[in-house]
């Protein structure tokens, strides 16, 4: 519902995009765009894994749906990062959809600087750098699918 919610936001403002100046209206269509893919890369986290299916048809059940792990299941000497528990040893999907789901706040802050700017390239400049943006989302989410760590 929330992502459905999020994707009928960027129509809502693109229609009414006299509502705010240009760039406020781009730098949200742009971010709501990127956090719907993030919204929908979500579900990869929830998916049963190819282990847990094997248990499930042995009548072990399914406790547990899903990783947000890819490659090789981490270890007792698994290391993470600080703070966020992302995996410096293996691919983690939650790297890039906080990533995505971010979008909207930074590309939104990112434009209200901009504008106060008050320069001509402007427009460009948030235009590239959502972007820019979208790439480090497929960037990261790539490197996580192939199960390599973002260090």
């Amino acid at each position: 519902i929330v992502v459905l919610a999020a994707f009928s936001s960027v129509f809502f403002v693109w229609r009414n995009r006299r509502l705010a100046p240009p760039i406020i209206t781009e730098a949200i269509v742009y971010g709501l765009i990127i956090m719907t893919i993030a919204s929908f890369q979500g579900f990869s986290m929830t998916s049963p894994t190819a282990e847990q299916l094997d248990a499930a048809r042995q009548g072990h059940g399914l406790p547990l749906s899903g990783s947000h792990w890819v490659g090789t299941p981490p270890t007792e000497q698994h290391q993470v990062m600080p703070l966020v528990g992302w995996s410096r040893d293996i691919g983690d999907l939650r790297i890039p959809h906080f990533i995505g789901l971010h979008s909207l706040q930074f590309l939104l802050i990112l434009a209200i600087g901009l504008d106060s700017l008050q320069r001509k390239s402007a427009l460009w400049t948030l235009r590239l750098s959502a972007a820019l943006y979208g790439g480090v989302f497929v960037y990261t989410l790539l490197q996580a699918l192939l199960g390599a760590s973002l260090i």
